[in-house]
């Protein structure tokens, strides 16, 4: 079963705990560090743990703010 990044932060979401993607970190420490075969190429990293706090709120607009519904 292959799962993308975005499927990943969403169940373990849904599992209660909260997650961060990290995509600025030292790759060639982090392969000498955790002993990542060279076959492997790390992209990102994803934390996953439980919030100290609760998470900004967002400041995306509605929907009906900026789309058009079977007429103009």
């Amino acid at each position: 079963m292959k799962m993308n990044y975005m499927q990943l932060m969403i169940k373990v979401k849904a599992m209660g705990y909260d997650t961060c993607p990290m995509g600025s970190f030292d790759k060639t420490q982090f392969v000498e560090a955790f002993n990542v075969p060279a076959r492997y190429a790390p992209v990102m990293l994803i934390t996953i743990g439980l919030a100290t706090k609760p998470g900004y709120p967002s400041n995306r607009l509605a929907l009906d703010q900026f789309t058009v519904s079977n007429s103009f």
